[in-house]
């Protein structure tokens, strides 16, 4: 069992390291939160869901992890980025002087195409649950 303490882990990637780097694995469990003061203990799992320790070659890789951005953090970013520039063309509009039709037409646009990419994002995020 390999405990870490203060420092975030994305186990996919982390898997896929190990791997990488010589370490047969199939599978990594994590008890607790690997972020927090308190830590988490990182274990492995074989394929009937038996955990297990990790083996000492563990150690080198997990040390010299460093969790890359996700496409849901990168989405969230740029939809933040994108909604804040929404927000401030909203500020402008409002205190717009008044517009021409394509320019109301354009804005529309825009607006509709950040809504559609917030929906992206959300939905993306948390998927809908299925009965």
């Amino acid at each position: 069992m390999v405990h870490i303490a203060n420092r975030p882990l994305n186990l996919d990637q982390l898997q896929a390291a190990l791997i990488a780097g010589g370490v047969p694995i199939v599978g990594l469990v994590m008890t607790g939160d690997s972020s927090t003061a308190q830590g988490a203990d990182l274990l492995q799992a074989d394929a009937q869901g038996k955990t297990s320790d990790l083996p000492p070659a563990a150690a080198s890789v997990i040390a010299a992890h460093v969790p890359q951005p996700t496409e849901l953090d990168v989405s969230a970013t740029d939809l933040n980025t994108s909604y804040q520039a929404a927000l401030a063309r909203l500020d402008t509009i409002i205190g717009a002087q008044p517009m021409t039709q394509a320019q109301v037409q354009q804005a529309i646009q825009d607006e509709a195409r950040m809504f559609r990419r917030l929906l992206r994002f959300v939905f993306n995020a948390v998927p809908p649950e299925r009965p």
